[in-house]
């Protein structure tokens, strides 16, 4: 008997008050800033290598390689069955801004069983109107699912809220926008829409479902919190360069060096 097919996620996320040279910062800020908040207690991002490369299509690209040290951020039936060194996933990512290929692996452990492979793609002047942004086969696209993520309107989880990152709570002075309302799309005239593509392959009998759908929420979780904050944060990061982003990125990385070996958990938790 054939094992299921990967699973097919398509996000949609239409942003507020950004061009798509804006988002490059913040994206690569917000990266920043949520890592460190990911980090403390052994657990977390550590960041192995940035630096320019070659992305798999040939184009020049920003090349990261971190390891995220989970633990207590998956579920305990996970926790249960992982051995040492199974709780760690290595991201691998090619950023050829307005483009980025990632691919989450764990190839200590499970190697080849364990793979979720992320494309995206930021489009100027959209909101969520693009059907077939990937170029999908037919397959693919009649297997995707398709989540369209509000940062405004979607429920947020009680232990994730704050209101420095509500959009219907903050005023960003820097462009003299904002607070968002609950029919944003609707009143601002410029959007940005994030298109994330995620096949998620997970090969053992019996667990793939369960642990397919684990992913699911957790991605689902992880993308709304981050763009939340990215918008949210815009009084921080806007007006910064690529040059200040190079420097901020070195300093995050002892930052987050030091953060993982004290302190308690921090973050994002699942029980």
């Amino acid at each position: 008997m054939a094992l299921p097919d990967p699973l097919y996620l398509e996000y949609r996320i239409v942003l507020p008050y950004v061009s798509l040279d804006e988002i490059q910062i913040g994206l690569l800020y917000t990266l920043c800033k949520t890592s460190l908040a990911e980090t403390g207690g052994g657990e977390g991002v550590e960041i192995v290598t940035n630096e320019p490369g070659t992305s798999d299509t040939g184009e020049e690209c920003q090349y990261y390689h971190k390891i995220l040290h989970l633990a207590s951020k998956v579920p305990s039936f996970i926790r249960l069955l992982a051995p040492k060194g199974a709780l760690e996933v290595h991201s691998k990512a090619w950023n050829y801004h307005p483009k980025i290929h990632t691919e989450y692996s764990n190839p200590d452990y499970m190697k080849d069983a364990f793979l979720v492979d992320v494309q995206t793609i930021f489009k100027d002047n959209d909101k969520a109107t693009e059907e077939n942004v990937f170029d999908l086969d037919d397959e693919k696209k009649a297997k995707r699912e398709t989540i369209e993520l509000d940062i405004v309107n979607d429920r947020v989880s009680p232990s994730d809220y704050s209101e420095d990152t509500d959009p219907t709570k903050v005023r960003l002075e820097k462009i003299s926008r904002g607070p968002l309302t609950a029919d944003w799309k609707d009143t601002e005239t410029k959007f940005l829409t994030v298109y994330m593509f995620v096949e998620i392959k997970f090969k053992w009998w019996g667990l793939q479902t369960k642990v397919q759908s684990v992913i699911h929420r957790a991605l689902t979780r992880f993308y709304g919190n981050f763009y939340r904050t990215l918008i949210c944060s815009l009084d921080e990061w806007y007006g910064m360069t690529m040059e200040n982003i190079r420097e901020l990125e070195e300093k995050t990385k002892r930052d987050l060096n030091e953060a993982r070996c004290s302190g308690e958990v921090r973050g994002m938790m699942v029980k």
